[in-house]
């Protein structure tokens, strides 16, 4: 959950004693945190509930480094998964291929292709989460990142989620390699959200 400011920074700035004038200032300062943290629960909540009717979002918590907010943003860009023929098309269509420059003998592998900005950045950062927390993941981020370095590793791991994730998406299954308590915790979140 995003919190502007949270219950002890707001306790901490209703008990500064300031001049009267900045006493005020502050006094609708205080009010419009409240108001906007206010308004991030209920939208929050208003997602929550969305994802909790979604399959397609459940099958994607299953994964590590995606939970409900990252899963709706990527099922709700993907649509119908079976517009997608095959895991290349899906990996093209989000921006997580390289472009390829040939010549001759001569190979190069340039900059990201453009693709759908959104689902290129959740899974950037999914793939970071991943990386960190999954065994089958981390061992193919580290072996990439020996050769090539953090950033390039990273987009590897997200290019790979995005292949499993059109694999789950159509036979309809869990992410084999789940953490069971882990996804059992984001579906209980989803309830309580």
């Amino acid at each position: 959950m995003i919190i502007i400011f949270g219950v002890k920074g707001i306790r901490w700035l209703k008990s500064l004693k300031l001049s009267h004038n900045d006493q005020v200032l502050l006094h609708e300062y205080v009010m419009q945190i409240e108001f906007l943290n206010t308004q991030i629960k209920n939208i929050e909540s208003k997602i929550a509930c969305e994802a909790s009717k979604n399959e397609s979002v459940k099958i994607l918590m299953s994964m590590t480094g995606i939970d409900y907010f990252s899963a709706m943003l990527i099922a709700s860009e993907i649509g119908d998964i079976t517009r997608f023929s095959t895991p290349e098309k899906i990996v093209s269509w989000s921006g997580l291929c390289p472009s390829i420059h040939q010549s001759g003998n001569s190979l190069y592998m340039g900059r990201m292709k453009d693709g759908n900005k959104k689902v290129r950045w959740i899974l950037i950062q999914a793939a970071n989460t991943a990386a960190r927390k999954d065994d089958r993941l981390r061992k193919f981020y580290l072996r990439i990142a020996k050769r090539h370095g953090h950033h390039i590793a990273i987009t590897h791991v997200a290019n790979k989620m995005v292949t499993m994730i059109w694999y789950m998406l159509v036979n309809k299954k869990l992410y084999n390699e789940r953490k069971q308590s882990l996804y059992e915790t984001k579906l209980k979140r989803i309830q309580r959200t």
